[in-house]
């Protein structure tokens, strides 16, 4: 099983001789940063969307029974969680394909409305890097989006044959569930606000 660890807590003793030294040289906001012993860096754009997309599920870490979580990355979560800087955590996994490398995520700021996820750890059996994933959730997303165009694309067909016929009921098809919705003046104004009937 290999595992990684992004962000390690620094020493007490390092960050002591970081805070100093940056002090000395004038760069006050690096020797603030010394006082915390875990760094919080936010994911990336690219690897928010990468395991975001590729690590569909989310599992509070408490609840999280898929696997035996390695003693590193158990260590790092309590580094983090010992911090003070998270206010939640969570493991990203994948179920059924065969990208199989679960993410403890912990989330900074106050509320839900400034999260910002961060990597804590990684661990699997392939690890497999960023560079890699990349592609892998690009072809996820692209599949999702061709399915969602052929479904809006039979609805719009739907629509046009209501709007060119005489019928007064209107089938949609999509998503393998038929269903008709009577057209009159009630129903127009209830899906239609905006239009008088």
């Amino acid at each position: 099983m290999k595992t990684e660890i992004p962000h390690k807590e620094i020493e007490k003793e390092e960050l002591g001789i970081i805070k100093k030294l940056a002090e000395s040289l004038g760069l006050g906001r690096q020797a603030e940063k010394a006082d915390c012993p875990f760094p919080v860096i936010p994911m990336q754009p690219i690897e928010l969307f990468t395991y975001g997309v590729i690590c569909r599920k989310r599992t509070k870490i408490e609840e999280y029974d898929a696997q035996l979580i390695p003693l590193d990355c158990l260590q790092a979560y309590k580094h983090a969680k010992d911090s003070g800087l998270f206010f939640k955590f969570e493991i990203w996994s994948v179920d059924e394909v065969s990208i199989n490398d679960p993410v403890i995520v912990g989330y900074s700021g106050t509320e839900a409305w400034n999260e910002k996820p961060c990597i804590i750890a990684r661990w699997g059996n392939e690890l497999l890097p960023l560079q890699v994933l990349i592609p892998e959730a690009k072809k996820i997303v692209a599949d999702v989006v061709r399915k969602k165009k052929r479904l809006l694309k039979e609805r719009l067909e739907d629509l046009e044959e209501f709007i060119n016929t005489d019928s007064t009921t209107l089938k949609l098809s999509s998503d393998g569930v038929a269903s008709l919705i009577d057209t009159s003046s009630y129903h127009i104004n209830q899906i239609f606000p905006s239009i008088d009937a």
